[in-house]
């Protein structure tokens, strides 16, 4: 069952599942992110770790130098670079904008982005399926960049992704995403 929560001292919501623990309860989070786990840890297929998905909500500084065209893979080549991911370890499956998703108002663009990274976790090698959603506010010279990373899914196919549970709860935290107090970005 997802519920909505806070983030943000209530300024911005989201609905995700009530399993998903704060992050922030058990490790240092920088305070332009909101992160949330799953508590239920899953054996990697790909390695001998565990995993769990991931959530991270994180307010950046505008990419003034990134069209919408191209923002939602610029967003995801630079999370594969901060998590050195080497070049050959990760590709974009589909780029995506779907305005019945959600147009956040007062926003001038949303879209979203599959991807996949090979990471490193416990001394071996992971492929995680990275869903993207950006939201563009240049009124507010911010981006908010929504994540959702996966270890637990088996599959590279883009069919088996996009019908996969893990993409539809994704589509349903994006579509209950809103800003509530854009006095956030003051």
């Amino acid at each position: 069952m997802i519920k909505p929560r806070g983030l943000f001292g209530g300024a911005l919501t989201i609905s995700i599942p009530e399993r998903y623990l704060d992050a922030s309860n058990f490790r240092e989070i920088p305070n332009n992110q909101e992160v949330f786990t799953d508590n239920l840890e899953i054996q990697s297929t790909s390695s001998q770790s565990t995993g769990c998905p991931t959530l991270i909500v994180e307010i950046l500084s505008l990419s003034e130098n990134v069209n919408n065209e191209n923002i939602t893979t610029f967003m995801f080549e630079d999370l594969a670079d901060s998590n050195h991911v080497l070049p050959n370890d990760r590709v974009v499956l589909t780029t995506f904008t779907d305005n019945h998703l959600n147009q956040v108002k007062g926003s001038s663009f949303t879209g979203g982005l599959i991807g996949i990274m090979k990471v490193e976790k416990n001394r071996a090698m992971d492929n995680v399926v990275v869903f993207v959603w950006v939201v563009r506010l240049p009124q507010y010279d911010t981006d908010i960049l929504i994540t959702l990373n996966d270890p637990t899914l088996t599959s590279n196919s883009l069919e088996d992704i996009v019908n996969s549970q893990s993409f539809a709860l994704f589509k349903q935290m994006i579509q209950s995403f809103q800003i509530l107090d854009s006095g956030l970005f003051a």
